[in-house]
């Protein structure tokens, strides 16, 4: 586990005309290498202001916002909206990485942060966020996704997502028949435009709702981007964890974004 000092400074911000709630921490000025913390189904920034504030303590500006839809922002109606347009999701996800860009923008702009070290990491749905965001902004120097994946056809078809109240069946139809929209935004077809940044992949063993196979896929896709700095990806496996975000976990991400974005 890592000390505090609880010295940081915790700000809350409405970003842009589409007043995306963010808190932010930083210890001292903020003109520091920059994280982007993203939650997960259902989660909101607070959820991750832990890891902020751990980040933060490490020399880092750190940022959490609410997702599309979640949050401040939340849409009450999202879980019976999904049942009828499954693609609403991908509105979700993809709505997401946009404002990640202009949380970015407002960090460098208004606080100075140093945008030229950039770095993310999220946590399931923040995760798959973090992974399609690593696909999206060149800015990205540095990602961490924990108990994420990509491979989405394979995620619908083996997640149990009933249990967190997602139309398996709509989902499963939605995914059938999105051949292309899948084939652009899928990590696992993109994986030339992770452009072999530090990527750090933390999964469950027995994770039933983002399955092993996700990330391990994802992972194996990506092993020839990486021929030349193999050391650059990196895979760890929790024996006997599901799908939770354990201390481990959080201590590790903070770890590789450190020594990626940090100690370079």
């Amino acid at each position: 586990m890592y000390p505090f000092k609880y010295t940081c400074t915790v700000q809350r911000a409405y970003v842009a005309e589409r007043k995306i709630p963010v808190l932010i921490a930083y210890e001292g000025e903020p003109r520091k290498p920059l994280v982007i913390c993203q939650h997960g189904f259902s989660g909101n920034k607070e959820g991750m202001l832990g890891t902020c504030l751990k980040l933060a303590n490490e020399g880092f500006v750190a940022a959490a916002m609410d997702a599309v839809k979640h949050g401040e922002r939340r849409d009450p109606n999202l879980l019976a909206n999904l049942g009828g347009d499954p693609s609403l999701m991908f509105q979700v996800l993809i709505g997401t990485v946009e404002d990640v860009r202009t949380v970015i923008d407002y960090l460098g702009e208004v606080l100075g942060a140093d945008l030229k070290t950039v770095g993310m990491m999220g946590v399931s749905m923040g995760a798959i966020t973090t992974l399609l965001a690593a696909t999206m902004e060149d800015r990205l120097k540095a990602a961490v996704s924990v108990i994420g994946g990509a491979d989405f056809g394979t995620l619908v078809r083996k997640s149990s997502l009933g249990r967190i109240g997602l139309p398996v069946g709509q989902m499963t139809q939605f995914v059938e028949s999105a051949g292309e929209l899948i084939k652009r935004y899928d990590p696992i077809h993109n994986v030339q435009r992770f452009r072999s940044m530090p990527l750090l992949l933390l999964n469950g063993e027995l994770d039933d709702l983002i399955p092993l196979e996700c990330a391990q896929s994802l992972y194996e896709a990506l092993r020839p981007q990486y021929q030349a700095t193999p050391e650059r990806l990196k895979m760890k496996v929790y024996p006997g964890v599901g799908h939770e975000y354990t201390h481990e976990m959080e201590d590790e991400a903070v770890d590789w974004l450190k020594r990626y974005l940090l100690l370079r």
